[in-house]
């Protein structure tokens, strides 16, 4: 992944799927791409971006979009292949598609590599595994589609045991202190993740920085003073997601 004129681009694709065949692609021919796609985009636009037709049509259509309620997620019915694309190679099984065993391992020769870069600069490695929105609020529709994340969880958490690296797992925590309900619409005020695009809310992020800061003080990570104080303080503030 590079970032190319304030674009986040991929050096590099899956082209095929079941062989794994890579297409790796050069800055310069994706600078074209984003080009292309800018000059696109500023045909369709220049003609209305400045009108005030074009500025009342954009307050109107952003008080419709905050009026109208989506279907919950959880009554979305979704193609396995819909669900391999939201999820890659993690649900993919490795005796069909052998060449996700070298991605694993290629994936935890980078950690590897953090790890030596933070034991050379005599600093704790810390790698926090974050659940998606699905995991969190809808499980069961999870496993109504065959999803199973539990499985690379497990094969990241026995890794990371096995090499020394710290890592707290957020999931159990979230599912602890998230309101779950059967279908269920997302409220970004009052739940961890915003509805549309599975992000983090405010109250998500907050959560989440409480959750790691109590690891990293209970691990003993860094050195601080009155950790015990700061400990309690944590503990106070989670009262206010229960």
């Amino acid at each position: 992944m590079t970032v190319v004129k304030g674009f986040t681009a991929p050096l590099q694709k899956i082209a095929d799927l079941k062989s794994g065949t890579i297409i790796r692609k050069n800055v310069q021919s994706i600078e074209r791409e984003v080009d292309a796609y800018q000059n696109t985009q500023k045909k369709k636009s220049s003609f209305v971006s400045d009108s005030l037709l074009y500025k009342k049509a954009k307050d109107f259509i952003r008080l419709l979009n905050a009026s109208l309620k989506q279907k919950p997620l959880s009554s979305q019915k979704a193609s396995p292949m819909d669900w391999r694309a939201l999820f890659g190679f993690l649900v993919l099984p490795e005796s069909e598609y052998p060449w996700i065993k070298k991605g694993w391992d290629m994936h935890f020769e980078n950690f590897r590599a953090f790890k030596r870069l933070a034991d050379e600069q005599g600093a704790n490695l810390l790698v926090v595994m974050i659940p998606s929105q699905h995991e969190v609020y809808f499980p069961e529709l999870l496993r109504e589609n065959g999803i199973d994340l539990a499985a690379p969880g497990k094969k990241l958490r026995e890794f990371f045991e096995k090499e020394g690296i710290s890592c707290p797992d957020l999931l159990p925590l979230f599912c602890h202190y998230a309101k779950q309900e059967r279908n269920q619409v997302l409220d970004h005020d009052k739940d961890l993740y915003l509805r549309q695009d599975g992000h983090w809310s405010i109250k998500g992020n907050h959560l989440a920085a409480l959750l790691v800061a109590r690891y990293i003080l209970e691990h003993n990570l860094v050195a601080i003073q009155n950790k015990d104080g700061k400990l309690e303080e944590i503990e106070e503030k989670l009262k206010s997601f229960k």
